[in-house]
C-alpha cells in the first residue's frame, strides 16, 4: 500500500483533492481532522482560542491506523465527525493507495514515517482569507482565524513545506489539477 500525505493551508483544496485522488485511484482516504483529541484545555493566542496546533490532534493514532492497514489489511478505529459532533466507530480496509490529508499532517513524525510521498499545497495567505471567507462559514472559528490564522499558519503550517522531500504544489492550480499532478508522480515514484 502505497500512502500518500496531503498537507498546506486553510483552504487550500487539501480535502478536495485529496478526494479527488483517492477517487480517481480507487484509494482509501483518511483525514486528520477527525482525529481530534478529547478534553484538553484552550489555549489562547492574543486572547483568541486557537485549533491550529499539533496538540489539538492526533497524529500518532492516525499514524496507528496506516501501520495497522499495512499489516493487518483492515482497522476498526473511532473518529469524530463534525456534521453532529459526535465520535463515530469506522472500519478502514486497505488497498492499493492510502490517501492522508491534514493542515497539520506532516507535523507528527509518525506521520511523516508512514507516507511514502508527501505534499504540501502552497498558497498565499491572502487567498487562504479569500477562499475561508467565499465559503462563508460565519461561525466563531472564522472569527479567530482571521485575527490569529496567518501567525498559527507560520509557526504549524508553512514550515512543513521545507521538510525533506516534500514536493510542493502551486494551490493555485485547480483541484483536478494538483490532483492530476499528485496521481502522475504517485504513479511514476
Amino acid at each position: 500500500m502505497k500512502v500518500i500525505g496531503i498537507a498546506g493551508p486553510s483552504c487550500s483544496g487539501k480535502s478536495t483533492v485529496a478526494q479527488l485522488v483517492a477517487k480517481q485511484l480507487g484509494a482509501s482516504f483518511l483525514s486528520l481532522d477527525v482525529q481530534i483529541i478529547k478534553g484538553l484545555p484552550h489555549v489562547f493566542v492574543d486572547g483568541v482560542r486557537t485549533l491550529e496546533r499539533p496538540q489539538f490532534y492526533d497524529g500518532n493514532k492516525l499514524a496507528d491506523v496506516v501501520r495497522h492497514l499495512q499489516t493487518d489489511g483492515k482497522y476498526t478505529f473511532t473518529e469524530y465527525r463534525h456534521s453532529d459532533k459526535s465520535w463515530v466507530e469506522r472500519t478502514e480496509i486497505a488497498k492499493e493507495f492510502l490517501i492522508l490529508e491534514g493542515f497539520l499532517l506532516f507535523q507528527y513524525p509518525e506521520l511523516q514515517r508512514v507516507c511514502d510521498l508527501k505534499f504540501y499545497i502552497d498558497l498565499p495567505w491572502d487567498e487562504s482569507v479569500r477562499r475561508r471567507k467565499a465559503r462563508n462559514r460565519g461561525d466563531k472559528s472564522d472569527e479567530w482565524f482571521y485575527q490569529i490564522g496567518e501567525s498559527e499558519s507560520a509557526l504549524f503550517v508553512v514550515p512543513q513545506k521545507k521538510m525533506p522531500r516534500a514536493i510542493v504544489l502551486d494551490g493555485m492550480k485547480s483541484a483536478q489539477q494538483l490532483a492530476n499532478d499528485i496521481i502522475n508522480i504517485s504513479r511514476t515514484q
